[in-house]
């Protein structure tokens, strides 16, 4: 029975996806990061010990970390703000449900963004690192050999 392209590709991501325990266990050793100081000193070293990186490319990445920091602080600071605001609506004598509830929309928002921040800076490295090439090497290696397999339709 002939793999359609999808299930291949599926079947070739999971058996190179670390499992959830493999990732769990790296989580689980980065006991030197604690908070945002922690995490940006860490961050600095594994750039400047990295053995493949070039002068050029640590200061590029070095700027890039530098400015997802810089506006994921305003957020945080913001976040701060919300979340007092909600403290003070939760405690109030009469409360807005509606309020509350726009309040907290607003919370889940503030951090909607400071992750996306962050993966545009993991995408930002990515492409500059050059992965993005090996991935579309990795598919169409993926392509070609369900074409040998004949797992490929081509009508």
């Amino acid at each position: 029975m002939k793999l359609t392209i999808l299930s291949f590709l599926f079947i070739a991501a999971c058996a190179s996806t670390p499992s959830e325990t493999q990732i769990a266990d790296k989580i689980a050793a980065q006991k030197d990061v604690a908070d945002s100081s922690t995490l940006l000193t860490k961050v600095h070293t594994t750039i400047d010990q990295a053995q493949t990186l070039q002068p050029e490319q640590r200061s590029y990445i070095k700027s890039l970390v530098a400015e997802i920091k810089e506006k994921n602080a305003k957020l945080t600071e913001d976040g701060f703000k919300v979340r007092s605001l909600l403290i003070g609506q939760l405690v109030a004598k009469s409360r807005d449900q509606k309020e509350i509830a726009a309040t907290k929309a607003q919370i889940i928002e503030i951090e909607r963004k400071k992750v996306q921040n962050s993966f545009l800076l993991f995408d930002k490295i990515e492409e500059y690192m050059g992965n993005d090439e090996e991935r579309n090497n990795t598919i169409r290696a993926a392509f070609e050999l369900m074409n040998e397999r004949g797992a490929v339709n081509r009508n």
